[in-house]
């Protein structure tokens, strides 16, 4: 449940509230068919807004009897919290509810671990059902996702899907609610590269480090451009992840006409290098608790295996990562609408309240941040160029443990828990047109 914080404390003392008290937005919820969603939008005064059905009554009284109604619906609200029902931010639509049906298109080194966590805790605690592999953490990528990889969604209702997946917009609203909201993170592509090849070790590929690839980038292009490691991992990685051909790599056209189609689809793209901003349209636009999107910094880098690249080596991987470039560059740029959209005081209001929020937990949840340099406990995984976090060790607090826990080990609970309760969300079924070539197979086999 979701109350705005300002909101909040107008309920708890009704007797102080006046218009300037609250900070009300507008949101509206999607639609079966309408994929653009109207998040937020800057109130034109700072007034007490009421439900439409109520809209032609308070105006005519006095101010006393503006309150006789207020009180009521602000007892309503803290009862509505207490019993942990889907009320939240009271706007001039009437009362708008947490979204829980989500689409997170992870890509990969753009700090998705984090926003991944986000909506695992969110889908843990509500008991919300997973798109999960049965065994993993990757549907099918490097190849697109499709519907024949899950259970298709018959006798049940997936709400959300966090792991990695390599876009396919029509298989995926093929297993989706209709009415779900479709998010994904991008992050300055030279970052993202330079990340990457320490990350997934491209020097053991390449046989000599980043300077000397970007040296010798004439003689490497053409090969990386056209293969990627395991399949998975190279040049233009944000535009691979999200449904790009690496046929269109090159080829402006082909790169802006995809990009218009990915405007389309998704409801809201994060930047990594304003993460705190992020958040905060991400909140809105799900009608969550600002405790909900708090996250810790998961899966970050050991700054040792960092390298400082000089400004001509970083424009050369930008014609390198030449489809991710434009990506970028459209999406920081409506990025920057969305904030100024939602209104620079308020943003810079709400990041600082979220920033509190983080240290707060952080000094709940968090002894120390360092390399593991061995498996200690189930909740980690052994990687030395990752920092982990080490939580206290008498901390019991589950949301501390969910906040701190890596996406391997965290994976693995939610889908022992939706085996045992949704087990036939892990039954695939095998599509009519691949069992009759089966089948086609085994005649021509015994024919001959």
């Amino acid at each position: 449940m979701v109350i705005v914080e300002n909101v909040r404390m107008s309920l708890l003392l009704p007797h102080v509230i006046s218009r300037k008290d609250l900070n009300v937005k507008k949101f509206e919820c999607c639609s079966a068919e309408n994929v653009n969603i109207t998040k937020y939008e800057l109130d034109p005064a700072h007034q007490i807004m009421l439900p439409n059905f109520l809209k032609s009554v308070v105006p005519p009284l006095p101010h006393y009897s503006r309150k006789l109604i207020i009180l009521p619906l602000a007892t309503l609200g803290i009862v509505g919290f207490l019993i942990n029902t889907h009320v939240s931010f009271i706007t001039s639509n009437g009362i708008c509810y947490p979204q829980t049906n989500v689409v997170f298109l992870k890509t990969h080194k753009c700090a998705g671990s984090s926003i991944q966590n986000i909506l695992m805790r969110y889908g843990d605690k509500h008991k919300l059902n997973f798109v999960l592999p049965k065994s993993g953490n990757y549907l099918g990528h490097p190849s697109k996702f499709s519907r024949t990889l899950v259970a298709p969604p018959l006798t049940f209702t997936y709400n959300i899907l966090a792991h990695h997946a390599r876009l396919n917009y029509k298989e995926i609203r093929a297993v989706m609610p209709r009415n779900s909201i479709y998010i994904t993170i991008v992050r300055d592509p030279i970052e993202i590269f330079e990340s990457s090849f320490s990350y997934y070790s491209f020097d053991k590929l390449f046989k000599c480090d980043i300077h000397k690839f970007i040296k010798h980038l004439p003689k490497f292009s053409n090969k990386f451009l056209t293969k990627r490691l395991r399949g998975k991992f190279g040049a233009n990685q944000m535009f691979f992840d999200l449904g790009g051909d690496p046929e269109m790599f090159q080829n402006k056209t082909q790169i802006f006409e995809y990009l218009d189609k990915l405007e389309s689809w998704f409801h809201l793209v994060l930047v990594a290098e304003r993460m705190e901003e992020s958040l905060v349209l991400l909140r809105h636009l799900l009608c969550w608790d600002i405790d909900d999107v708090v996250t810790f910094k998961l899966n970050a880098r050991n700054p040792i295996y960092k390298s400082n690249l000089s400004a001509t080596e970083k424009e050369k991987l930008l014609e390198l990562n030449y489809a991710d470039a434009f990506l970028y560059d459209r999406f920081l740029k409506k990025f920057d609408k969305e904030v100024e959209a939602f209104g620079r005081e308020r943003m810079a209001a709400e990041t600082a309240e979220l920033r509190k929020r983080k240290l707060e937990w952080y000094e709940l949840c968090v002894k120390d941040e360092k390399p593991t340099s061995k498996r200690i406990t189930p909740k980690h995984y052994y990687n030395p160029k990752v920092m982990t976090l080490h939580t206290w060790t008498n901390v019991t607090n589950t949301t501390c443990n969910s906040m701190t826990i890596e996406e391997l080990p965290f994976t693995e609970q939610l889908r022992q828990r939706q085996m045992a309760a949704i087990p036939q969300s892990f039954k695939t079924v095998i599509p009519r047109n691949k069992t009759k070539t089966k089948s086609s197979t085994k005649m021509i086999k015994k024919a001959v």
